[in-house]
């Protein structure tokens, strides 16, 4: 049986809009950026997203997993609250070379 993963020395955590979902990540994230590519805009409806990038190792649910409806589309996976509609998280499938 693995090891239970222990959280990182620091955190940041964040939630949907209503509170209902809530995550933490370890820090420093491994990378940030704003995307103003037009996928993204009209998945998330604004200018440009910013988003945080962390190891699925460094990620973590605290609250409200359940409540995440998954979207797929050409290998990425968004996942959103149910209740408010909030974007939690984005993830592509891991290429292979």
């Amino acid at each position: 049986m693995p090891k239970p993963l222990k959280p990182p020395a620091e955190e940041a955590e964040g939630a949907c809009a209503c509170g209902a979902v809530r995550v933490a990540i370890g820090v420093p994230a491994r990378w940030a950026f704003h995307d103003h590519s037009a996928a993204s805009r009209r998945a998330q409806g604004c200018a440009y997203v910013t988003y945080t990038a962390s190891y699925r190792s460094r990620f973590r649910w605290l609250e409200g997993q359940d409540l995440v409806t998954r979207h797929e589309h050409e290998g990425t996976t968004r996942g959103f609250c149910s209740r408010c509609g909030t974007p939690i998280f984005m993830e592509r499938k891991r290429r292979r070379p």
